[in-house]
């Protein structure tokens, strides 16, 4: 028997306007076939931090990374997190997970959340 991971995370978006939280799930890692695993949270639009963070702990292949939402808002480069991430999908094992900024961001574009309250 490995070592796991088990993360739970709710699913809060709903496109069928049952509310805010549609669900719960799990997720479970076999933490043993990964070199490394980092787990890395509210990054908030800080591309910089995020690349100097992923420059030194370096991961490849064998490693599996982990965000924890909050990718966008209050920093000043929301778009360079997502591109960054992006570029880490290709080179590591990634799992993102979404987060209430990200939540807040898919209820504007839903039509279910007014942009005022969320630009700030």
């Amino acid at each position: 028997m490995g070592d796991y991971f088990t993360c739970y995370y709710y699913n809060t978006h709903s496109s069928s306007g049952g509310g805010l939280c549609s669900g719960a799930a799990a997720l479970k890692i076999e933490l043993t076939q990964y070199r490394s695993v980092y787990a890395i949270g509210d990054i908030h639009g800080c591309s910089r931090a995020l690349g100097g963070l992923l420059d030194y702990i370096k991961p490849d292949a064998r490693d599996l990374v982990i965000t924890l939402g909050d990718y966008i808002d209050r920093g000043d480069d929301s778009r360079g997190v997502i591109d960054l991430l992006l570029e880490l999908s290709k080179s590591t094992n990634w799992i993102g997970i979404r987060g209430n900024h990200e939540q807040m961001l898919l209820n504007v574009l839903d039509g279910a959340m007014k942009a005022q309250p969320w630009l700030d």
